[in-house]
């Protein structure tokens, strides 16, 4: 058998029903997909199907089976039990490993910490000289 899936952007799932939509009635009907042909229609699967919605003065007649509604109802947040919270692991001892060290240092007092528009990196330059700014 044919498995055909929903039609809604990036669900897996299988489809159970189908939405048919008349523009001209301003209806649209949701039906089994086992009880109708998909053609004309959209297949969605169950989350997708009970989460239709239809614009304000439109009609929205759900003739699928109330089998639908008691899977829908199943899969609401408050059946969900929480899972117990697990132990925190043991903390570790943190050992602080110094930045600064004798050859740091050194470097640091060497580099010249005043850097003015005129003094400019040679990777800058480059990119001014490649930009035409020079």
């Amino acid at each position: 058998m044919l498995q055909i899936y929903c039609a809604r952007t990036l669900c897996s799932n299988v489809a159970s029903s189908v939405l048919f939509i008349n523009a001209r009635a301003l209806t649209a009907q949701l039906v089994d997909l086992d009880a109708a042909s998909i053609v004309g229609g959209v297949p969605l699967c169950t989350i997708h199907g009970n989460a239709v919605v239809v614009p304000q003065g439109w009609e929205l007649r759900d003739m699928r089976t109330p089998a639908y509604e008691a899977d829908f109802k199943t899969q609401s947040t408050a059946d969900i039990k929480p899972e117990p919270a697990k132990e925190p692991e043991p903390a570790t001892k943190l050992v602080r490993i110094p930045i600064l060290n004798s050859e740091t240092e050194d470097f640091l007092e060497d580099t010249p910490t005043d850097v003015s528009a005129n003094n400019t990196t040679p990777m800058l330059s480059r990119a001014l000289r490649a930009a035409g700014f020079d």
